[in-house]
């Protein structure tokens, strides 16, 4: 008799084993979605502790946060297109926005990099000069020029808001409350470059998961120096894949160029810049986030020219 009671309550118990294992699993997702809030952006968000199940999960979910910036600065445009402003103000605006929105942290990877690579020196005093809080003045130089080239391309995105007839503003029209008016103010290429704060996190969580660590130290290493790897890495290239799929969506084989614009500088990065410093830094990641998004909106004013230009 006892036997049996044992017996008919082991599937019961197998079960709620199984759904406490679940409810754990879950729970360290939303913690590292959490981290992954409080550490690349300056919304409020609750405090969690920082263990090895709630960090392994951090990086996939960077572009999420990424996902967030672009739909903010989608409202952003919205505002700015009621208001009539003039494109030089709104591209200051939109940048401003997104320093607000990040507290700056990649920035100062930008800035601290591009000391770290003008000093010519070696691998070792490279890596001592990311860790200075100080900035140089190839830094500023750089940072100015950033700056002056984003503020660039936003302003051709801006004055390109006509709406094409394309599958973008259908979508908005059909999916989104409020679509028309949305669709009315952004183009194809703004509602594209919309994905491009999520794609390139997606990148450099990818690139920061699978590449080696220059140091055992920092915040990237520990996010990125977890013991078990292949989930979080197949996950983010998931994701990947479908902001990918979905850019492909919006501007059909035009999107093409800023993925090229990006894969172009993902291998200056693995052959020029990377065995500089011996692997990835927290800097460095910094430095390619603010380089890609650069250069996939460059790719998309190149792919709203190549748009606009009639077939002869």
């Amino acid at each position: 008799g006892c036997i049996g009671d044992v017996c008919a309550h082991m599937p019961t118990q197998a079960g709620g084993g199984q759904g406490d294992l679940q409810m754990q699993q879950t729970g360290g997702i939303m913690k590292s979605v959490l981290i992954a809030f409080s550490m690349y952006s300056r919304l409020p968000v609750p405090q969690v502790e920082w263990d090895e199940k709630s960090r392994r999960y951090v990086l996939c979910a960077f572009p999420l946060v990424g996902l967030v910036l672009g739909i903010l600065e989608a409202v952003c445009l919205l505002y700015l297109d009621r208001l009539r402003i003039s494109s030089t103000p709104a591209a200051c605006f939109m940048i401003a926005a997104a320093l607000l929105y990040t507290g700056g942290f990649h920035v100062d990877g930008l800035l601290d990099t591009a000391d770290a690579l003008s000093s010519w020196k070696p691998c070792e005093e490279r890596l001592r000069i990311l860790k200075d809080p100080h900035i140089g003045a190839f830094g500023v130089i750089r940072g100015i020029l950033y700056f002056l080239a984003a503020v660039g391309c936003l302003c051709i995105l801006w004055e390109k808001r006509a709406l094409f007839a394309s599958a973008w503003g259908q979508a908005c029209i059909l999916c989104i409350p409020g679509g028309r008016t949305l669709a009315g103010v952004l183009s194809e290429m703004q509602g594209a470059a919309i994905l491009v704060p999520a794609l390139s996190r997606g990148m450099v969580a990818v690139c920061s998961l699978c590449l080696k660590n220059a140091k055992e130290e920092g915040s990237l290493y520990a996010m990125a120096g977890i013991r078990e790897k292949k989930g979080p890495i197949a996950f983010t290239v998931a994701v990947l894949l479908c902001l990918v799929i979905l850019l492909f969506l919006i501007l059909g084989v035009f999107a093409g160029i800023p993925l090229l614009c990006a894969g172009v500088l993902l291998l200056y990065f693995l052959r020029v810049i990377l065995p500089k410093f011996g692997g990835m830094t927290g800097d460095l990641a910094g430095w390619l986030l603010c380089m890609l998004e650069l250069c996939m909106v460059f790719g998309l004013v190149i792919s709203g020219f190549l748009q606009s230009t009639p077939a002869t």
